[in-house]
């Protein structure tokens, strides 16, 4: 019997990010075996688990939970000084951008690829939306909090 293992990435999700510690196990050449036979497997404390488990889900969240507190505070610097951030990803003040330079600046540990997925869940979940302002003959775009706070 012979076999071909292959460890690979995740396809991009719906928001096009990929979950870093997450690993696909496929069988490529197998004789005896299913091709849907893919395990999903996780790096957890220096090795691969087969399944998520329960602790993995907490620290995931906690670290989520901490980059959209990040995220917010930042951004709400950002807006408290009149700069308008866009939810746009080609935009040359693109939030998720802007707010991983400035974390950097001031030392803090938060990439840009942080910064997309925590934007992406606060927009989801309602704390982040697109406002349009200006003249209605040229409309332009800002992101806003909804939960009262500053612009």
């Amino acid at each position: 019997m012979r076999s071909r293992l292959y460890l690979a990435r995740p396809d991009k999700n719906d928001e096009g990010h990929q979950d870093r510690k997450k690993r696909i196990l496929k069988l490529m050449k197998s004789n005896y075996a299913d091709l849907s036979d893919d395990q999903e497997i996780w790096w957890h404390h220096g090795r691969f688990v087969d399944s998520q488990p329960m602790e993995v889900r907490y620290e995931m969240d906690a670290q989520q939970a901490r980059d959209e507190q990040t995220f917010l505070k930042i951004f709400d610097q950002i807006a408290g000084q009149g700069q308008n951030l866009s939810a746009k990803p080609r935009a040359g003040n693109y939030a998720a951008r802007v707010v991983a330079a400035t974390a950097a600046a001031t030392g803090a540990d938060f990439d840009e690829v942080q910064a997309v997925q925590a934007l992406s869940r606060l927009m989801r979940d309602g704390t982040l939306r697109v406002e349009t302002y200006g003249r209605p003959s040229q409309p332009l775009e800002r992101l806003i909090r909804t939960d009262g706070q500053t612009q």
